[in-house]
């Protein structure tokens, strides 16, 4: 009988980073890094705003209108912009994520802050509670209130409650 030696895999060993030549042009890389972070959560604050004022001003033209037919279906544009939401709100989340990652490797690598730097789990409340998280709830809870709402104008709302003999409201 032979024995099977479990093999373990070599690792290369990293190659120490090149040293930093031209430190004005660094600096002025990890700037620019930072300020597209700002810019893309700058681009989503605004992105929100619009989506919100859309929201207050559709709803009420649709309040307004007699024709079920152009409720619907600005409920339905509605629904598509808030799945639109979501959608950039994720992908937003996972850039700024992968710019912070960067972002601390190089300052990791190259400066040696390990020990300055704070990136990472963040402590105490705000590690409950993010600005990503709370934006995507939002866009989450508009595309389950324009559902309802959409539900409720096709008249599933009432159907259900006949079908559970709930009396109609």
């Amino acid at each position: 009988m032979t024995s099977i030696r479990e093999e373990k895999p070599v690792r290369a060993k990293p190659e120490a980073p090149e040293e930093i030549k031209d430190h004005e042009l660094f600096r002025d890389f990890v700037e620019q890094t930072w300020h597209h972070i700002r810019h893309v959560e700058t681009i989503r604050l605004w992105t929100t705003n619009t989506y919100a004022f859309i929201i207050g001003g559709v709803l009420a033209f649709a309040s307004a209108i007699p024709d079920k037919i152009l409720k619907i279906f600005l409920l339905i544009v509605l629904l598509f912009i808030a799945v639109l939401g979501v959608l950039m709100n994720l992908r937003i989340k996972a850039n700024v994520e992968d710019a912070f990652a960067r972002l601390d490797r190089i300052l990791r690598e190259r400066v040696g802050l390990a020990e300055q730097l704070r990136f990472g789990t963040p402590t105490g409340f705000a590690r409950h509670l993010s600005v990503h998280w709370m934006f995507l709830a939002f866009y989450i809870g508009m595309v389950v209130l324009f559902s309802l709402l959409l539900l409720h104008e096709l008249g599933v709302i009432l159907w259900l409650h006949d079908l559970l003999g709930v009396p109609r409201p």
